[in-house]
């Protein structure tokens, strides 16, 4: 995910995708690894719900890990 490069001009990710159980999680908690100041967009994710919690269980796991879960209004506001 990261290069050199990227860590030098980049300090924020906006995740959003398909899907919350896997993918973006995955993503999310790789961001924070790297030290990148993350924000989940919460109405532009979605999950599969294989499973009855999965994506809540989800969130609240990348929210634990430190990732700001905000909506796509907050995210347009703040630039």
């Amino acid at each position: 995910m990261c290069s050199s490069d990227l860590e030098k001009e980049v300090d924020e990710l906006y995740i959003t995708g398909l899907t919350a159980e896997y993918c973006v999680k995955s993503t999310v908690l790789d961001a924070l690894k790297y030290d990148f100041k993350t924000f989940l967009v919460k109405d532009a994710v979605e999950g599969i719900r294989q499973n009855e919690n999965d994506f809540d269980n989800a969130f609240e796991e990348m929210k634990k890990a430190g990732a700001k879960i905000i909506t796509s209004d907050a995210s347009v506001q703040n630039k």
